[in-house]
């Protein structure tokens, strides 16, 4: 679980529940089958049939149920490795969703603002929107919204496997990239170019850097 329920003591009776999940195609098509409210069956083919032509590279559904909002980031367990190779390249990311998101990623950078339109694409039962990996402008270097969402902080509610090493691991690669792409001498550096960091209480700021410390250390 990622998002306000997690860095905040702000969030309300409004507030999304913001989920990240990493399994299989079964795990995406039951998803589809449980939540998706209209032609599930279509949705979810088609979904299957954008990722495997590779114009999307994980899924999204957003619903409500028993009258909570929830946004729910669905990832195949190759996702992790394949972002990492990706990352000196920066590859455009594409999602596939069934809600479309015309606004745009209002990203941050030690308090220096950049805007970044999301580029939708309709398809015929959903929605692809770009999510970038990363942004480089001038001299600034922009998380991408994804990670994002993962440094600024989670909670593990359910695994198997021991994914949250692997998952951990993953996260120091990105940290470390982070801190070479942009000659970060700390990970204090990092932390302040969170985009929600300013909306961070004392002790999540304080978590937060511990966190970053010790998997720079567990992982090195």
């Amino acid at each position: 679980m990622v998002g306000s329920l997690v860095y905040s003591k702000n969030f309300s009776e409004k507030s999304d529940i913001d989920l990240l999940i990493f399994g299989d195609i079964k795990g995406w098509e039951k998803l589809c089958f449980d939540f998706y409210e209209g032609d599930e069956e279509n949705f979810f083919k088609e979904t299957i049939e954008l990722y495997k032509k590779g114009e999307v590279q994980y899924f999204c559904l957003k619903f409500k149920f028993k009258g909570i909002i929830y946004s729910v980031d669905f990832f195949l367990k190759s996702f992790l490795k394949n972002f990492a190779l990706d990352l000196n390249n920066n590859k455009l990311y594409f999602k596939i969703t069934n809600k479309p998101q015309t606004n745009f990623y209002n990203q941050g950078c030690n308090n220096k603002r950049l805007i970044i339109p999301k580029i939708n694409h309709k398809f015929n039962y959903g929605y692809s929107v770009s999510s970038p990996q990363y942004t480089i402008n001038g001299s600034n270097y922009y998380l991408g919204i994804l990670f994002d969402k993962i440094l600024t902080g989670y909670i593990i509610i359910s695994e198997i496997n021991n994914f949250n090493e692997k998952f951990q691991h993953s996260i120091f690669k990105y940290i470390f990239f982070i801190k070479k792409k942009n000659n970060f001498k700390s990970n204090q550096f990092i932390l302040n170019s969170l985009n929600r960091f300013e909306r961070f209480n004392k002790e999540h700021k304080i978590e937060r850097l511990n966190y970053f410390n010790d998997i720079s250390k567990k992982f090195k």
